[in-house]
C-alpha cells in the first residue's frame, strides 16, 4: 500500500490538448484495459490515492470549464458541481462496449463478471463509493449510442449554465 501510495505522489498528471498525460507520456488508451481494470477499485480505494487524483482533479476544474466523469464524480470530488449526470447502462451494455472498443483481451462473458466484480467492491468503499447523488440527473445509455448519449447530455444540461 505505502508504495502505490509513493507511486501516485510521484506522478505528474497534465491535460495537453484534451488529451491526459502522465508524467508526459498519453495513457487514456491504457486507462480501457484489462490491466488497469485488474487493479483500479483495489487502487482507488487506498485513500491518500483518491486525495492526490482529487486534488489533481479540483485544480484541472479552476482552469478550464470541464466535463468530468467517474464514479465519485458529483459526490465526493465534484459534491458542488452546476450541472450533475450519472451515466448508466446495463451490465451487458458496458460489457459490449468495453469488447468493441478492442482494448480486451477478455471474452465479453468475462468481462461481464469483471465489471459486476468493480461494481460489487465500489459499492462497498468506505470513500467514493458508486452511488447517485441526490441532485443528480439520472440518465440510462443502454442501447444508446455514443453520439445519442452526447445529445441527450446536452440537452440534459439547463441553458443557464456556465
Amino acid at each position: 500500500e505505502d508504495q502505490v501510495v509513493e507511486v501516485a505522489r510521484s506522478c505528474v498528471f497534465e491535460l495537453q490538448d484534451e488529451k491526459l498525460l502522465l508524467n508526459g507520456r498519453p495513457v487514456e488508451e491504457e486507462l480501457h484495459t484489462d490491466e488497469v481494470d485488474r487493479w483500479v477499485a483495489q487502487v482507488s480505494s487506498l485513500i491518500p490515492v483518491r486525495e492526490i487524483v482529487n486534488r489533481w482533479l479540483r485544480q484541472l476544474a479552476l482552469q478550464r470549464n470541464s466535463v468530468v466523469e467517474g464514479r465519485d464524480i458529483s459526490t465526493v470530488v465534484f459534491p458542488d458541481a452546476e450541472v450533475k449526470i450519472f451515466l448508466d447502462a446495463s451490465v451487458e451494455t458496458r460489457a459490449k462496449r468495453r469488447y468493441h472498443q478492442g482494448t480486451s483481451s477478455l471474452s465479453i462473458e468475462d468481462i461481464v463478471d469483471s465489471i459486476r466484480r468493480r461494481d460489487e467492491l465500489d459499492r462497498k468503499k468506505a470513500v467514493g463509493r458508486l452511488e447517485i447523488a441526490e441532485d443528480a440527473i439520472y440518465l440510462d445509455t443502454s442501447g444508446l449510442t455514443i453520439d445519442q448519449v452526447c445529445e441527450k447530455v446536452v440537452d440534459k444540461i439547463p441553458k443557464t449554465a456556465k
